[in-house]
């Protein structure tokens, strides 16, 4: 059975352990033959069926000598694939694990040096719009054309419609201070022709 066994998952070695098998079933029967022998015909009869198990015995311990080298060689030479095979997945996992060690710092830099300035620049100008103190005419320097630069971008365009408008309504005030000085001045002509006027009436009554 551990010949027939073995056969099974040493596919290469399958003729040589059927012969041994065949080999092992045969001195079986001469151990069978001898027991008879001995038992039946005497120790002479017995003695003679036991020359010829030793002979077979000898056969057989030395095919199980020639089975057993190369067997013994391919067990070495698999053991050495193995760990060959487990040396290079030792080393593919270090080199996977170091890939990902600078991928990481990669990604760490670049973030660093890619995505926070211009973040901190908006997020500087916003509080300075928010206390009141920001400077209108500045511009965010835009760096990307991705996600990032389009907020940028969109914030430069909401400060300059708000330095427009902000321009627009300075323009509209100066223009009301002028009219409203020009109304002023008018007002004060139009009250000294009326105290000229009422002095040449009272002129004209009293004469």
């Amino acid at each position: 059975a551990t010949l027939d066994e073995l056969a099974r998952h040493a596919r290469e070695y399958a003729a040589k352990l059927n012969a041994l098998g065949a080999q092992v079933e045969a001195l079986n029967t001469v151990g069978r033959r001898m027991f008879e022998a001995y038992s039946g015909a005497g120790k002479a009869a017995g003695d003679q069926v036991m020359i010829e198990l030793d002979a077979r015995s000898a056969q057989l311990i030395e095919r199980f000598d020639e089975f057993q080298k190369p067997l013994a060689n391919d067990y070495a030479a698999s053991l050495a694939n193995a760990n060959e095979v487990r040396d290079q997945l030792k080393f593919s996992s270090l080199l996977a694990w170091a890939l990902v060690v600078v991928l990481m710092i990669g990604s760490t830099w670049l973030i660093h040096r890619r995505v926070l300035p211009p973040i901190r620049r908006l997020s500087r100008s916003l509080e300075n719009l928010a206390a009141g103190s920001g400077d209108l005419t500045r511009v965010i320097r835009q760096d990307s054309e991705d996600e990032i630069g389009a907020v940028v971008n969109a914030f430069n365009r909401f400060v300059a419609g708000l330095r427009q408008q902000i321009t627009t309504v300075a323009d509209v005030a100066i223009t009301l201070d002028q009219s409203s000085s020009q109304l002023v001045s008018d007002a004060q002509s139009a009250e000294r022709s009326a105290e000229v006027l009422r002095a040449e009436v009272e002129q004209v009554a009293t004469a």
